[in-house]
């Protein structure tokens, strides 16, 4: 077994749920980040001077995502199990942070289509449907019916790809804590190989449709692709030290960041997905000193403001397609005001589903730990 001191350095600093980080003022950073770039390509606008073409800030969000949630979930699930908690109350809490808005999303989509003519009663009797409907209960939205391809961009909510992946890493995670607990060194060098395996697998045109076939959709849009991102929080939390924070360091880190964003630039493909994961590495310390160390007012910000990241999330792309289909992208309007419409109103449901209910369900949590469970990183 694995020493007390090793087990205590495991579920050691950052408190990336604590109270004066700014972990959350991030995760609003990521999720609005996605919000602004879905709302400048699918409203065809700008904000300023950022233009459609400009996906930086979509994929930054994502990456800022995951490496937290690999932070704090993975910090989370070892002290369950340090403690020896019952790991159905820990499934509790996951549910409880996204089960609630998801299905309030669910029955608003519904609403909303039937509303605008794209459910009616022929469309009850179609498969297709109950499957998009099944997909969303059971939190693997990869699916949307032809029956909505006139709706907006053709989807009701294609942002929504990250909460499989999201889940599928929360089934695995137990195991990953209970594993590094045991023995941290193996685990991290298996987690490391498979999770690099992963990456370069899932480049590789093709790859799942010819592995797997019709289950191809439930493995693109598992943790195992993003693997090495969850994998660098999880790490980030054993290793990180409050001495690391250098400003200097963090300045150049996002040069870094940058200057790898103009490398991949206009590419695609397997060179541009490794150049993005090499992103990671920067935008990690990023995360690490901001969060840990970051000026005060960005933690009062949000702890005024109510968290909002995962409202934000969930909710702005059925709010874009409701714009596109009432006529605003193809309206004269100027194109920042277009995009500050989306935003608006995004911010706005966001703000009275955080209060009205995703806040009201987690004080039903069951129990918490000490280090994140309040603060699910959930995209």
């Amino acid at each position: 077994m694995q020493s007390a001191a090793l087990t205590a350095k495991l579920t050691s600093a950052p408190r990336a749920g604590g109270r004066t980080d700014c972990f959350d003022f991030l995760r609003l950073w990521a999720a609005a980040s996605v919000v602004l770039v879905h709302t400048v390509v699918h409203l065809k606008g700008e904000f300023f001077f950022i233009q459609g073409s400009w996906i930086y800030f979509k994929f930054d969000g994502v990456a800022m995502f995951f490496i937290m949630s690999g932070l704090m979930i993975f910090g989370s699930a070892t002290t369950w199990a340090q403690k020896k908690r019952p790991w159905w109350a820990f499934y509790a809490n996951r549910g409880l942070r996204i089960i609630p808005a998801i299905y309030t999303y669910l029955l608003t989509a519904v609403a909303v289509l039937a509303v605008l003519g794209f459910i009616t009663w022929g469309t009850l009797q179609h498969s297709t449907f109950w499957r998009w409907v099944v997909q969303n209960l059971t939190l693997t939205n990869v699916y949307a019916p032809p029956e909505f391809h006139g709706f907006g961009v053709g989807n009701p909510n294609g942002s929504l790809w990250t909460i499989p992946v999201e889940v599928s890493f929360y089934l695995v995670v137990p195991l990953l804590a209970l594993a590094a607990l045991r023995n941290w060194a193996v685990t991290n060098t298996v987690v490391w190989v498979v999770a690099l395996a992963a990456l370069v697998t899932s480049l590789v045109p093709g790859w799942a449709s010819t592995m797997f076939g019709p289950l191809q959709p439930f493995v693109t849009f598992s943790f195992l692709p993003y693997l090495y991102l969850f994998w660098l929080g999880a790490n980030l939390r054993r290793y990180w030290r409050p001495w690391m924070v250098n400003w200097w360091a963090c300045a150049g880190a996002v040069v870094l960041h940058f200057a790898l964003w103009f490398w991949r630039l206009g590419e695609v493909g397997t060179s541009a997905g490794l150049k993005a994961a090499l992103q990671a590495v920067p935008l990690a310390y990023i995360i690490m000193c901001v969060g840990t160390a970051g000026p005060a007012f960005l933690h009062r910000f949000t702890q005024r403001l109510g968290d909002l990241s995962f409202g934000i999330y969930i909710w702005h792309m059925l709010i874009v397609n409701v714009l596109i289909h009432v006529g605003l992208r193809d309206s004269t309007l100027n194109g920042t005001l277009k995009v500050c419409i989306g935003l608006a109103i995004s911010a706005a449901v966001a703000y009275v589903s955080w209060h009205v209910i995703e806040k009201p369900a987690l004080r039903r949590k069951p129990m918490t730990s000490r280090d994140s469970d309040a603060a699910t990183p959930s995209p």
